[in-house]
Protein backbone atom coordinates (compact mmCIF):
# COMPACT_ATOMS: atom_id res chain seq x y z
CA UNK A 1 0.00 0.00 0.00
CA UNK A 2 0.98 4.33 -1.11
CA UNK A 3 -0.44 6.43 1.45
CA UNK A 4 0.09 10.13 1.61
CA UNK A 5 1.36 11.72 4.48
CA UNK A 6 -2.37 13.22 4.94
CA UNK A 7 -3.83 9.99 4.54
CA UNK A 8 -6.26 11.04 0.93
CA UNK A 9 -4.33 8.99 -1.21
CA UNK A 10 -4.69 5.46 -0.57
CA UNK A 11 -3.32 3.18 -3.52
CA UNK A 12 -2.89 -1.08 -3.72
CA UNK A 13 0.21 -1.42 -5.63
CA UNK A 14 -0.09 -5.51 -5.34
CA UNK A 15 -0.27 -8.14 -2.78
CA UNK A 16 3.66 -9.75 -1.55
CA UNK A 17 4.96 -12.84 -0.42
CA UNK A 18 8.50 -14.09 1.12
CA UNK A 19 11.36 -15.60 -0.25
CA UNK A 20 11.59 -17.66 3.17
CA UNK A 21 8.34 -19.17 2.22
CA UNK A 22 7.95 -23.11 2.90
CA UNK A 23 7.04 -25.20 0.88
CA UNK A 24 7.82 -23.47 -2.19
CA UNK A 25 4.88 -23.17 -4.52
CA UNK A 26 7.46 -23.87 -7.36
CA UNK A 27 6.39 -21.48 -10.63
CA UNK A 28 4.20 -18.81 -8.27
CA UNK A 29 5.06 -15.39 -9.50
CA UNK A 30 5.41 -12.88 -6.23
CA UNK A 31 6.50 -10.11 -5.49
CA UNK A 32 8.80 -9.57 -2.43
CA UNK A 33 7.72 -8.35 1.24
CA UNK A 34 11.13 -6.36 1.66
CA UNK A 35 13.84 -3.99 -0.50
CA UNK A 36 11.35 -1.21 -1.40
CA UNK A 37 13.24 1.86 -2.36
CA UNK A 38 11.91 5.38 -2.71
CA UNK A 39 13.38 7.82 -4.70
CA UNK A 40 14.45 11.30 -3.86
CA UNK A 41 11.91 13.14 -4.60
CA UNK A 42 8.73 10.15 -3.57
CA UNK A 43 7.58 9.80 -6.75
CA UNK A 44 8.94 6.47 -7.90
CA UNK A 45 8.38 3.31 -5.29
CA UNK A 46 10.96 0.11 -6.64
CA UNK A 47 10.23 -3.55 -6.20
CA UNK A 48 11.30 -6.93 -6.93
CA UNK A 49 9.27 -9.03 -8.55
CA UNK A 50 10.21 -12.95 -8.54
CA UNK A 51 9.36 -16.24 -8.81
CA UNK A 52 9.48 -19.75 -6.73
CA UNK A 53 11.89 -22.40 -7.90
CA UNK A 54 13.73 -24.96 -6.55
CA UNK A 55 16.81 -22.84 -5.46
CA UNK A 56 19.39 -24.13 -2.77
CA UNK A 57 18.43 -21.61 -0.31
CA UNK A 58 16.06 -18.80 -0.51
CA UNK A 59 16.93 -17.21 -3.30
CA UNK A 60 18.49 -14.23 -1.96
CA UNK A 61 19.77 -14.04 -5.33
CA UNK A 62 17.23 -14.98 -7.98
CA UNK A 63 17.52 -15.92 -11.11
CA UNK A 64 13.99 -15.11 -11.58
CA UNK A 65 14.05 -11.43 -10.50
CA UNK A 66 13.20 -8.31 -11.69
CA UNK A 67 12.98 -5.10 -10.99
CA UNK A 68 10.28 -2.94 -11.31
CA UNK A 69 8.63 0.88 -10.13
CA UNK A 70 5.46 2.16 -9.10
CA UNK A 71 4.97 5.69 -10.25
CA UNK A 72 2.51 7.29 -7.79
CA UNK A 73 1.81 10.05 -10.48
CA UNK A 74 0.54 7.90 -13.26
CA UNK A 75 -0.16 4.98 -11.00
CA UNK A 76 1.30 2.76 -13.02
CA UNK A 77 3.91 -0.04 -12.64
CA UNK A 78 6.41 -1.06 -15.10
CA UNK A 79 9.44 -3.32 -15.33
CA UNK A 80 12.79 -1.45 -14.95
CA UNK A 81 15.20 -4.07 -15.09
CA UNK A 82 15.09 -7.89 -16.13
CA UNK A 83 17.03 -10.36 -15.47
CA UNK A 84 17.40 -8.50 -11.77
CA UNK A 85 19.82 -11.17 -9.68
CA UNK A 86 20.20 -8.77 -6.92
CA UNK A 87 19.70 -8.93 -3.18
CA UNK A 88 19.93 -4.85 -2.69
CA UNK A 89 20.37 -1.80 -4.75
CA UNK A 90 20.27 2.22 -4.43
CA UNK A 91 19.50 5.00 -6.64
CA UNK A 92 21.53 7.37 -8.85
CA UNK A 93 20.66 10.43 -11.48
CA UNK A 94 18.32 10.33 -14.34
CA UNK A 95 16.70 7.07 -13.32
CA UNK A 96 19.72 5.04 -12.83
CA UNK A 97 20.38 2.29 -10.35
CA UNK A 98 23.32 0.59 -8.88
CA UNK A 99 23.83 -3.03 -7.84
CA UNK A 100 25.00 -6.19 -7.60
CA UNK A 101 25.08 -9.92 -8.68
CA UNK A 102 27.11 -13.00 -8.25
CA UNK A 103 29.23 -14.31 -10.74
CA UNK A 104 29.99 -17.73 -11.18
CA UNK A 105 31.97 -18.06 -8.47
CA UNK A 106 29.22 -16.57 -5.90
CA UNK A 107 31.59 -12.93 -5.86
CA UNK A 108 29.37 -9.94 -6.00
CA UNK A 109 29.93 -7.94 -9.21
CA UNK A 110 29.15 -4.30 -9.16
CA UNK A 111 26.91 -3.23 -11.79
CA UNK A 112 25.40 -0.03 -12.64
CA UNK A 113 21.95 0.50 -14.91
CA UNK A 114 21.83 3.90 -17.22
CA UNK A 115 18.20 3.94 -18.01
CA UNK A 116 18.78 1.73 -20.93
CA UNK A 117 21.89 -0.84 -20.09
CA UNK A 118 23.53 -2.42 -17.66
CA UNK A 119 26.89 -2.13 -16.93
CA UNK A 120 29.79 -4.12 -14.92
CA UNK A 121 31.45 -0.90 -13.55
CA UNK A 122 34.75 -1.83 -12.52
CA UNK A 123 35.31 -1.97 -16.58
CA UNK A 124 32.89 0.49 -17.76
CA UNK A 125 31.10 3.38 -15.47
CA UNK A 126 32.82 4.18 -11.98
CA UNK A 127 31.19 5.17 -9.10
CA UNK A 128 30.78 9.10 -8.55
CA UNK A 129 32.58 10.96 -6.30
CA UNK A 130 29.64 13.04 -5.98
CA UNK A 131 27.80 11.36 -2.91
CA UNK A 132 24.51 13.53 -3.77
CA UNK A 133 24.13 11.54 -6.96
CA UNK A 134 23.16 8.61 -5.02
CA UNK A 135 20.21 7.73 -2.58
CA UNK A 136 19.35 5.20 -0.37
CA UNK A 137 16.51 4.65 2.23
CA UNK A 138 18.09 2.34 5.01
CA UNK A 139 15.92 -0.42 7.41
CA UNK A 140 15.50 -0.07 11.05
CA UNK A 141 18.59 -2.56 10.99
CA UNK A 142 20.44 -0.44 9.76
CA UNK A 143 19.62 2.34 11.95
CA UNK A 144 20.19 0.33 15.09
CA UNK A 145 23.78 -0.70 13.72
CA UNK A 146 24.63 3.12 12.52
CA UNK A 147 22.48 5.76 14.33
CA UNK A 148 22.40 3.88 17.51
CA UNK A 149 25.99 3.06 17.30
CA UNK A 150 27.35 6.07 17.06
CA UNK A 151 25.13 7.71 19.61
CA UNK A 152 26.56 5.38 21.87
CA UNK A 153 23.05 3.68 23.03
CA UNK A 154 23.78 0.13 24.57
CA UNK A 155 22.48 -2.69 26.62
CA UNK A 156 24.76 -4.06 29.09
CA UNK A 157 24.22 -6.81 31.59
CA UNK A 158 25.63 -6.18 35.28
CA UNK A 159 27.03 -8.72 37.50
CA UNK A 160 24.35 -8.27 39.99
CA UNK A 161 21.73 -9.55 37.40
CA UNK A 162 20.22 -6.16 36.38
CA UNK A 163 20.26 -4.69 32.64
CA UNK A 164 21.27 -1.39 32.03
CA UNK A 165 20.20 0.84 28.96
CA UNK A 166 22.91 3.80 28.30
CA UNK A 167 22.28 6.90 26.35
CA UNK A 168 25.00 8.71 24.73
CA UNK A 169 27.00 6.80 27.28
CA UNK A 170 25.19 7.64 30.89
CA UNK A 171 23.12 5.01 32.49
CA UNK A 172 18.89 6.15 31.52
CA UNK A 173 17.21 2.50 32.51
CA UNK A 174 18.23 -0.19 34.85
CA UNK A 175 15.78 -3.32 35.21
CA UNK A 176 16.16 -6.21 36.74
CA UNK A 177 15.73 -10.00 35.99
CA UNK A 178 12.28 -11.97 35.25
CA UNK A 179 11.41 -15.34 35.42
CA UNK A 180 8.86 -16.68 32.67
CA UNK A 181 8.05 -20.75 31.89
CA UNK A 182 11.76 -20.77 29.60
CA UNK A 183 13.50 -19.29 32.28
CA UNK A 184 15.12 -16.16 33.77
CA UNK A 185 14.97 -13.02 31.19
CA UNK A 186 15.39 -9.27 31.07
CA UNK A 187 12.60 -7.36 29.81
CA UNK A 188 14.93 -5.19 27.15
CA UNK A 189 14.96 -7.47 24.40
CA UNK A 190 17.25 -5.78 22.03
CA UNK A 191 17.16 -2.14 20.66
CA UNK A 192 15.32 -2.87 17.24
CA UNK A 193 12.42 -0.24 16.98
CA UNK A 194 14.34 2.07 19.46
CA UNK A 195 14.65 5.28 17.77
CA UNK A 196 15.17 9.16 18.98
CA UNK A 197 12.69 11.68 17.90
CA UNK A 198 13.44 14.83 15.98
CA UNK A 199 15.35 16.79 17.73
CA UNK A 200 17.54 13.52 19.83
CA UNK A 201 15.61 14.83 23.03
CA UNK A 202 13.92 12.20 23.48
CA UNK A 203 14.30 7.98 23.25
CA UNK A 204 11.45 5.67 22.45
CA UNK A 205 12.76 2.33 23.42
CA UNK A 206 10.51 -1.19 24.15
CA UNK A 207 10.38 -3.17 27.71
CA UNK A 208 8.27 -6.32 28.08
CA UNK A 209 8.50 -6.71 32.01
CA UNK A 210 6.25 -8.11 34.43
CA UNK A 211 4.64 -4.89 35.58
CA UNK A 212 4.69 -3.12 32.33
CA UNK A 213 4.63 -4.63 28.82
CA UNK A 214 4.82 -1.33 25.95
CA UNK A 215 6.78 1.53 24.93
CA UNK A 216 8.95 4.05 27.23
CA UNK A 217 9.99 7.53 25.94
CA UNK A 218 12.76 8.81 28.14
CA UNK A 219 14.29 12.17 28.11
CA UNK A 220 17.76 11.87 27.04
CA UNK A 221 18.72 15.17 29.35
CA UNK A 222 17.27 14.37 32.76
CA UNK A 223 16.84 10.61 32.40
CA UNK A 224 12.79 11.12 33.22
CA UNK A 225 10.70 8.45 31.29
CA UNK A 226 6.64 8.31 30.57
CA UNK A 227 4.77 5.52 29.26
CA UNK A 228 3.31 5.60 26.28
CA UNK A 229 -0.07 4.54 24.71
CA UNK A 230 0.84 0.53 23.28
CA UNK A 231 2.15 -0.39 20.12
CA UNK A 232 3.39 3.50 19.44
CA UNK A 233 5.54 3.40 16.57
CA UNK A 234 8.26 5.92 15.27
CA UNK A 235 9.24 5.82 11.56
CA UNK A 236 12.89 7.65 11.48
CA UNK A 237 13.45 9.07 8.19
CA UNK A 238 16.69 7.40 7.65
CA UNK A 239 18.51 7.61 4.17
CA UNK A 240 21.79 9.13 2.39
CA UNK A 241 20.35 12.96 2.77
CA UNK A 242 19.82 12.54 6.37
CA UNK A 243 22.67 10.17 7.50
CA UNK A 244 25.64 10.66 5.89
CA UNK A 245 28.29 8.28 7.63
CA UNK A 246 27.35 5.54 5.15
CA UNK A 247 30.05 3.32 3.16
CA UNK A 248 29.52 1.75 -0.42
CA UNK A 249 30.75 -1.68 -0.69
CA UNK A 250 30.80 -4.55 -3.04
CA UNK A 251 26.79 -5.28 -1.54
CA UNK A 252 25.80 -1.52 -1.96
CA UNK A 253 25.18 1.00 0.26
CA UNK A 254 25.35 0.09 4.19
CA UNK A 255 25.44 2.20 7.69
Amino acid sequence: MVVSGDGISNHSITAVSSIYREPKPVGEQFVRDDGFQWSSDSRLLYYVRDEYYASKGSQLFSQKGELWLFDTTTLQSKQVIKPFRAQKFFLGAAGSVYFSEPDEKGSLVPKYFDGSKVHVIAEAVPIADDRSAFFYSFALQDYERGVLRERKVALERKSDGTQRLTLNGREALAVTRGKGFKGPYHCINGLLRSVFLPGDRYFLTNVHCGNYQGQLLIDVSTGAYKVLPKETRVYPVMNTETYPNYRITSSGIEA
